[in-house]
């Protein structure tokens, strides 16, 4: 507001006429609350946006206290950052937030100016809510910002004038750019030297004005070492003796370039009208009647980016013709031809941005606020998309979403909680009381009690597991996890929390728990020896009576021992070479020794089990001394007559029993016993008969399809009927038709010359080799070399697998039988594979060609 007797300047911007009656209407028409207060910070002149805003008409305000509108946490800041305005004469963008007259709290942003001359303050409240939200971040870090600059980010300085030295502390080294280690002392020269050339009659000033006035602040420009320009504000303050003369002067320095920056920008405006419209944050433009335009602010031009010289007083619609800017036309002739105000938001194209338009008709013309809403606009879609995550993530969890307000006792129930219980009664929202009565009244003290106690403590974070009631009156087990939200003064307001049925899980441990009792009666009261070791040490951890008897030792002796105390020759149990999946499928025969020093031999099976201690094997002994005696004494009777006919059975018998053994017990048992689980399932959960009997049946098929496929793999190809290359054809097609990988033979060989015997050797190579390959390998081609040399026959089966470490890897039955199969023959087999790099098995039979038999058979004549 003017002075009395003082007549407002008109800027040349303006078209001619009574500068107050443009006032008074940009006052009434200007979407953001435009005051004056006084000295005290009273409201002498509030435009009529504050009853939009706070609610509050102009006349209300009036006289009222500036600081009672600003919510009572914001005071101080804002108490602060107005004192400032006796030091810097204007603030911009100063954001807190006020108490509207229905009791609501809004967030504003400021942009003041001091009048030196009246002492009088303009200023610009714009409503901040529609940015609040995407700048809450923001805040956080200003206001921490604006504490750590509140706990000292001031440097003080102190001269001592006798000495002519200045004790400065380290902020005012950061504010003057010095290295504290190069210029440990600051002196007047120093100071003096860093003082703009053109300022330093300012300091000159100030020094004299020391000799007059006690207190007193004056402002310089300075350029620190690094070149850069910058502005500060001392505060000083004298020390003086008995006789007036100047001991010491105390300071308090602080870096105002920005404010300063600003203050130039200001002083810059001709007008106190001119300075309330470019200092506002939205593009303004004025029209008249014609469209002709009479004002255009700095924002106008910034947003669309045309200087007012070559606007001001064109017609805009000449200037602005594209089809974009006819919908904003549409509006202005509506807020023209009904005189009202016009609002909406429009995309404008010509600068990429979305703006929010405020159109307000007045006699002489239309004055257009618009501002920048594209970031609004983004944070709107970014919570949109937010919520709608939020949405789809809440049907998609099983879990019961809920919301508790611990003020009210009102909770809120996710869309989860009628499908999971069946309380089709029970609304969304409803009353702590309804949760209370379906919890089961043997948990609700227990739960209650952990959660109050959680309420009372600083943790936010809790969880409990209860029986919580069905609507068919069954209970469910669930397990219930919150967090907890508190206020600035840690009271615990709300708790949003995610109920998880669990029933099914306690039911299994329960199964558990009676499976391991039925255990317990199987292992220890078995005829049978039994104990169990560790997976990774071997150490013995139990043992049945049965095995006891066997071994002469007392359970505690037992006990210390491990599997290599138990095993005479145990080089199958190296324990560098022992692998955990070849302990679960173990069987073998192996020499023990008893307490009493005695050795006998022990058919071994171990199986694997989990407990919660790790992995451990159960091994099921059988004493076969007897047996293996007996079969010893008939194997010698007939060693001499059928050494070369038993050495090929036994290991083809015992490898393909070992193999049969593995598809039984890994495979088809598996699958058995997985049907008759679900067969015995039954009885128990007749609800899901059904289910259950389909999926026993499944298992069943597929032990079918296993039984033949092995079946299929046992039985001898017919190679006399229909060739050996046909054979092996025959062989390939079928891992062919598994659509693994791609199979590429090679194969050159004269068929009559090679006997049945070794065709059916190589057939079984091939095949048990394509076996691992399926198994193992996770390979893309296979190559398969069968191949006659002039001394040798060569078999080459290679693959680029995953290959493996042969010093990690046991020798299984499969690389047994091979290798068996090949010393038949007299052939060597050898194997290639490094782990990422394939596998390549070679096997070498000694062979001659038709074309080398007669060439022998010359060399001999």
């Amino acid at each position: 507001m003017s002075q009395p007797n003082k007549k407002p300047v008109v800027t040349s911007f303006l078209p001619a006429g009574d500068a107050q009656q443009q006032l008074q209407r940009l006052l009434d028409v200007s979407p953001e609350v435009i005051c004056s207060c006084d000295a005290e910070g009273k409201f002498l002149v509030v435009s009529a946006a504050a009853k939009e805003t706070w609610g509050y008409d102009p006349q209300e305000l009036a006289g009222a206290f500036l600081m009672d509108l600003i919510v009572p946490e914001d005071r101080e800041r804002s108490q602060w950052k107005g004192n400032l305005l006796s030091q810097e004469s204007s603030i911009r963008y100063f954001q807190n937030h006020c108490i509207c007259k229905d009791g609501s709290v809004v967030p504003m942003s400021w942009s003041a100016q001091r009048d030196p001359e009246t002492g009088i303050t303009y200023c610009i409240a714009k409503d901040a809510r529609a940015k609040a939200q995407g700048e809450q971040k923001v805040l956080y870090y200003e206001q921490k910002l604006f504490r750590a600059y509140k706990l000292g980010r001031i440097g003080w300085w102190e001269w001592d004038v006798v000495r002519d030295i200045i004790d400065v502390s380290d902020e005012l080294y950061e504010i003057y750019g010095l290295d504290k280690k190069i210029h440990p002392v600051v002196t007047t020269d120093l100071y003096r030297s860093l003082v703009h050339p053109d300022d330093l009659y300012k300091v000159n000033d100030a020094i004299e004005e020391n000799r007059i006035k006690a207190q007193h602040q004056y402002s310089h420009r300075m350029i620190k070492p690094s070149g850069e320009l910058i502005y500060v504000l001392h505060h000083i303050e004298a020390v003086k003796d008995a006789n007036g003369n100047i001991l010491h002067v105390l300071g308090v320095t602080r870096d105002i370039t920005e404010s300063k920056q600003a203050e130039i920008t200001l002083r810059q405006s001709e007008q106190r009208l001119i300075t309330i419209l470019e200092s506002i944050g939205d593009g303004f433009i004025a029209l008249d009647k014609n469209w002709i335009v009479t004002y255009w602010n700095r924002k106008a031009e910034e947003l669309l980016n045309r200087k007012r010289e070559d606007i001001l007083g064109k017609n805009i619609r000449d200037e602005y013709n594209d089809p974009v800017t006819q919908q904003f036309y549409a509006r202005y002739e509506t807020a023209f031809r009904e005189n009202k105000a016009v609002h909406f938001e429009e995309h404008y194209a010509g600068a990429g941005v979305w703006v929010g338009v405020s159109a307000y008709p007045s006699p002489d013309g239309l004055s257009i606020y618009f501002k920048d809403i594209t970031e609004q606009k983004n944070a709107q879609e970014t919570l949109r998309i937010s919520n709608q995550r939020y949405e789809l993530a809440l049907k998609a969890t099983s879990d019961v979403i809920w919301d508790l307000d611990l003020q009210t006792q009102t909770i809120y129930w996710g869309e989860s909680f009628r499908k999971m219980f069946g309380h089709t009664s029970i609304s969304e929202v409803s009353d702590s009381a309804t949760w209370r009565q379906l919890v089961h009244t043997a948990d609700i003290d227990r739960v209650e009690k952990s959660l109050k106690d959680v309420i009372n403590s600083t943790q936010n974070n809790w969880s409990a597991e209860y029986r919580f009631r069905r609507a068919n009156g069954n209970y469910a087990y669930v397990l219930d996890k919150s967090f907890l939200i508190r206020n600035k003064e840690g009271k615990a307001m709300r708790m949003v929390g995610a109920m998880q049925d669990i029933t099914q899980q306690k039911e299994s441990e329960t199964a558990i728990r009676l499976s391991e009792e039925r255990f317990r009666l199987l292992f220890y009261q078995s005829p049978t020896p039994k104990w169990m070791f560790k997976g990774d040490t071997l150490q013995i951890v139990e043992v049945n009576e049965a095995a006891l008897r066997l071994f002469g030792y007392t359970k505690e002796e037992f006990l210390q021992l491990s599997l290599h105390d138990l095993v005479i020759d145990d080089d199958g149990f190296d324990q560098d070479i022992i692998t955990e999946e070849k302990l679960s499928r173990y069987k073998d025969i192996v020499l023990q020794q008893k307490k009493n020093g005695d050795v006998f031999s022990l058919e071994v099976t171990s199986q694997p089990i989990e407990l919660p201690t790790g992995r451990h094997f159960i091994v099921i002994g059988d004493d076969v001394t007897e047996k293996i005696a007996l079969q010893q004494m008939v194997l010698e009777e007939k060693y001499a007559a059928q050494k070369e006919v038993a050495k090929a059975i036994i290991n083809t018998q015992e490898n393909e029993r070992s193999e049969i053994a593995k598809e039984l017990h890994d495979n088809v048992n598996q699958l058995l016993t997985t049907a008759k689980l679900y067969i015995e399932n039954i009885n128990y959960y007749p609800e899901q008969k059904e289910t259950f009997a389909q999926k026993g049946i499944d298992m069943i098929q597929k032990s079918i399809s296993e039984i033949r496929s092995l079946s299929k793999q046992l039985v001898t190809p017919v190679i006399n009927d229909i060739g050996f290359k046909a054979t092996i054809d025959e062989l390939l097609e079928h891992y062919s038709a598994m659509n693994l990988f791609h199979i590429d033979l090679s194969y050159n060989l004269e068929e009559p010359h090679l006997e049945k015997g070794m065709q059916l050797t190589i057939y079984r190579i091939i095949q048990e080799q394509m076996n691992n390959i399926v198994k193992y390998a996770k390979a893309s081609v296979v190559q398969i070399t069968v191949h006659a040399c002039r001394q040798s026959l060569e078999v080459i089966i290679s693959d680029n697998g995953v290959g493996f470490d042969k010093r990690k890897t046991t020798k299984g039955l499969g690389l047994k039988n091979m290798k068996n199969r090949a010393e038949v023959y007299k052939g060597d087999f050898r194997i290639r594979s490094t782990e990422g790099s394939g596998t390549v098995v070679q096997v070498t039979f000694p062979f001659q060609t038709e074309t080398n038999q007669h060439a022998e058979k010359s060399k001999e004549q």
